[in-house]
């Protein structure tokens, strides 16, 4: 198949494609980040890189047989300003649907999918219009250890559904695998302490939440036990490690067993906004009669004692929540590798839409 692939950024369709078991005779990738095309080149060096969107002709290229892409999605996102269609960079939608009606000049039958952030009904109906189908709606979730839920616009395995012969996708939901976020995360032995916040990030932390940001309140008595908001909100490692998935106020997070939904917000330092920070408690071994040490005082400072420490996910454990190999990303700089994966596909959930290709 020849593919073409909009927006492509670290070339997740061309992974997903690989575990589908399609045959790539030509990947076409249209990007211009040149960090995202820096770990797609380090992975796939045999890529066509074609530039930037806005001149890609479908004339220039061989008959294309699938047409992906998912295109910016900051105008439509509920966390953005809600400019929409008057984003910009939202905007670029129209460039796939030009480059969509090219292809379909010479080959009418060509496959696409176009993937984007769950959005307001009306703006979403404009895009179903334009693309003649409906979306479907999966959560990688099922897939990974990631709650990342996706709009998905094709033609793969698509019917009409209803009287006025609107057309969707008759692709089901994948299996869940049960994959949690305790299942991704490295061995402490092999997290990087620049990888823990420092007290000066715990102190520029708590002046941004005015006071807010504390500790995982611990009992006193007995272990295993979390005071703040859940008295569920952990989840045991071992026997000597529990872990406290934290949001970035210091609140102990409702859903302990998925990450949040990883976006490419966040700055060098890798403190995201929309990035979970995890409170690792390393339970003293030994003769303590199942005791944890005496915890005086709800605020950080004053917990110095306490054996554990914040630290946001690695790399490594944000590949595996995109469902990426280990070290994918490995061609660019921490911050870059964040980056460019806030902006990506969780993998396995593009591999089970595109099993369906004939």
């Amino acid at each position: 198949m020849n593919i073409l692939s909009l927006f492509d950024g670290i070339s997740c369709g061309m992974l997903a494609l690989q575990r589908a078991g399609i045959k790539v005779e030509n990947y076409f990738a249209s990007e211009i980040d040149k960090w995202a095309i820096q770990v797609s080149k380090s992975n796939w060096p045999d890529i066509q890189h074609i530039g930037d969107v806005c001149g890609v002709s479908a004339a220039d290229l061989p008959k294309i047989d699938l047409l992906i892409g998912g295109s910016p999605c900051q105008g439509f996102s509920f966390a953005g300003k809600g400019l929409n269609f008057d984003d910009p960079r939202s905007a670029l939608f129209f460039e796939y649907v030009r480059i969509l009606n090219e292809i379909r000049k010479t080959n009418p039958d060509v496959l696409f999918l176009l993937e984007n952030v769950p959005m307001k009904r009306e703006y979403q109906m404009v895009i179903s219009k334009y693309l003649g189908v409906e979306p479907i709606a999966i959560n990688g979730a099922l897939v990974s250890a990631q709650n990342r839920n996706r709009l998905f616009w094709t033609n793969i395995k698509a019917q009409p559904f209803n009287l006025f012969g609107d057309i969707v996708s008759m692709i089901q939901q994948p299996k869940d695998k049960g994959i949690l976020l305790k299942d991704i995360l490295q061995p402490v032995e092999e997290v990087n302490k620049k990888y823990y916040l420092s007290e000066s990030a715990l102190n520029s932390l708590e002046r941004r939440m005015n006071g807010k940001f504390s500790k995982p309140r611990i009992d006193t008595e007995k272990s295993g036990t979390a005071t703040t908001r859940s008295n569920s909100a952990r989840m045991q490692l071992d026997s000597g490690t529990t872990l406290v998935k934290v949001d970035i106020a210091g609140q102990i997070s409702p859903n302990q067993q998925k990450a949040g939904c990883f976006t490419a917000g966040g700055n060098s330092a890798g403190n995201h906004s929309d990035m979970d920070l995890i409170f690792i408690e390393q339970t003293p071994r030994g003769n303590n009669n199942g005791k944890t040490p005496s915890v005086s005082a709800n605020n950080w400072q004053h917990n110095n004692h306490l054996s554990g420490q914040y630290r946001r996910l690695t790399p490594i454990e944000v590949e595996r929540l995109f469902t990426l190999p280990d070290g994918y990303t490995s061609a660019v700089s921490d911050s870059q590798r964040y980056r460019c994966m806030g902006n990506g596909w969780v993998v396995d959930v593009i591999t089970h839409i595109l099993s369906h290709i004939k």
